[in-house]
């Protein structure tokens, strides 16, 4: 629930995942996340509520033990990511992405 305005307003988030994992060689996950939050899922014409999806795939390839390939193809909705404490924005992407991760 979240003030917008003078009034509280409910909201329903929705997130499904279906991944393949091979250890130490590739993960290769297929996401699925809905959202009816009135910031994102608001139609700017009739001011009426839908549900908004945003679908992806990703994969990680472990390319020997200190490098990795991270590859995004979809949409993914931004906002506030919290990780061991520590807050970041992420901002909303749509598209293809990919990172090579080296660790020395």
């Amino acid at each position: 629930m979240r003030a917008f305005g003078a009034t509280l307003e409910a909201y329903e988030d929705r997130y499904a995942t279906l991944a393949f994992a091979w250890a130490g060689r590739v993960t290769i996950a297929v996401v699925h996340q809905t959202t009816d939050d009135p910031n994102e899922a608001t139609d700017a014409a009739t001011g009426e509520r839908f549900r908004r999806a945003y679908d992806a795939l990703e994969a990680n390839i472990d390319l020997g033990g200190r490098h990795q390939v991270h590859v995004f193809w979809g949409q993914r909705r931004g906002g506030l990511a919290c990780t061991a404490g520590t807050c970041y924005k992420v901002r909303g992407f749509e598209g293809v992405s990919a990172r090579l991760v080296s660790r020395f």
